[in-house]
């Protein structure tokens, strides 16, 4: 209806406006209001036929923000973690200070056989954990310097009560209860929130769960990790 331009010129009152924003928007768990995607690809549709008649400054500046906001909301998800610790670990990208090397972290190339706990793997790439309570598995091999981008897809959690999360560590891990350790940096499903020697306060991602992909950002040199979620 909107393609007629008559109707479009109707449909940019602030009531109509407002109405198909909603739709665009996240709760404050980062999750949309809306679950469905044939509703939110409908609201762009519209917006993109009615934007062209709109004349208020405001009204088109609401427009752009919120449709950019709704573009990195479920395409970018980053965040930088400075974790507190007194051993081998991150330091601020506005610290210049010299700080020691950075530990040995693990990578994406495949889970490695020799590094598990309650946790097996099958065809080197899917990480399998057992029921014999908590458990961690790592990749392969080390990193030592530089940038490195990877993914995990979670193929299999229980929805509502997931136990998995996704991250970092340094080896030999000796404590790998997230609520505690001070040798991984991690991402919890559950609840979205940040651990590395505790919960870190303040910050927090969306949850996630089964069919999620998380990609994981390191970089090394900068001492800073972020986390992307492509939405399911």
């Amino acid at each position: 209806m909107v393609w007629n331009e008559a109707i479009a010129k109707i449909c940019i009152s602030e009531e109509w406006t407002n109405g198909l924003l909603r739709i665009l928007q996240m709760d404050a768990n980062g999750s949309p209001l809306i679950k469905s995607l044939r509703p939110r690809l409908l609201a762009i549709q519209i917006l993109r036929k009615i934007t062209p008649h709109m004349k208020q400054k405001e009204q088109i500046e609401t427009c752009g923000d919120v449709l950019f906001q709704f573009l990195s909301d479920t395409h970018w998800v980053p965040l930088r973690i400075v974790p507190e610790t007194n051993s081998k670990g991150f330091k601020s990208v506005s610290d210049t200070s010299t700080t020691s090397d950075p530990p040995e972290i693990s990578s994406d190339c495949c889970w490695s056989s020799e590094k598990l706990t309650s946790c097996a793997v099958e065809d080197e790439s899917v990480l399998i954990h057992s029921t014999g309570g908590r458990g961690y598995g790592l990749a392969s091999h080390s990193l030592t310097a530089g940038r490195h981008v990877w993914k995990i897809e979670i193929l299999n959690e229980a929805r509502g009560n997931e136990g998995t999360c996704v991250g970092i560590a340094k080896w030999p891990v000796s404590d790998y209860s997230h609520r505690t350790t001070r040798d991984m940096w991690l991402y919890r499903a559950y609840s979205g929130n940040l651990y590395h020697n505790g919960e870190i306060q303040g910050r927090s991602l969306p949850q996630f769960s089964q069919d999620d992909s998380i990609t994981c950002i390191l970089d090394i040199d900068a001492r800073t990790l972020s986390f992307a979620k492509e939405w399911s």
